[in-house]
């Protein structure tokens, strides 16, 4: 017997993970190129706004299609999901998950906000991973590390990334 009420489990995960990850990945290499707090949270906020909206819409958009294309080859459309739900889910999936990443760059300097935000999106995204569970009957290890690891290879390439441009590339401009 599967758990009732996981139809639009997709739409939460996609948002909150996708939110999480670029988020902290757009903070990390904005630290990693060392432009400061202001920049940062600026950064920040206009990517949880901008992300928020294209995430909704895009999933919205896509949901619509696949309903579509179900009505075209006359297959049921009873399972699919409402891509209205599906757009307003992953909005605010998105929207709440990367205010989190921001929001210690309001309070303390940017090296340490930047520890700070690492390590909550990392618990948040491995408690996520193993919540998921309940759905989806996988191995809850298994399942916070992947998210985990996904977050980490993300940020850890930002900000690197984001130390090499200001170092080298920016310099020779």
């Amino acid at each position: 017997m599967h758990p009732k009420g996981g139809k639009y489990i997709r739409s939460l995960i996609f948002g909150f993970n996708d939110g999480t990850v670029s988020n902290l990945a757009l903070v990390a290499g904005l630290s990693g190129a060392m432009l400061g707090t202001k920049v940062v949270i600026l950064g920040g906020l206009a990517d949880m706004i901008a992300g928020a909206i294209s995430m909704g819409l895009g999933n919205y958009i896509a949901t619509k299609s696949q309903v579509e294309f179900y009505r075209h080859v006359g297959k049921s459309n009873k399972e699919t999901e409402n891509p209205v739900v599906v757009g307003i889910i992953t909005f605010f999936a998105f929207l709440i998950a990367a205010a989190i990443p921001v929001i210690p760059f309001f309070f303390i300097p940017v090296g340490s906000a930047l520890l700070w935000a690492s390590v909550t999106c990392m618990s948040l995204l491995f408690l996520v991973g193993i919540l998921k569970t309940h759905y989806t009957g996988r191995d809850w290890l298994r399942s916070g590390i992947e998210m985990v690891i996904i977050g980490a290879i993300a940020t850890l390439a930002a900000y690197y990334l984001g130390e090499f441009f200001n170092n080298y590339l920016v310099k020779m401009l």
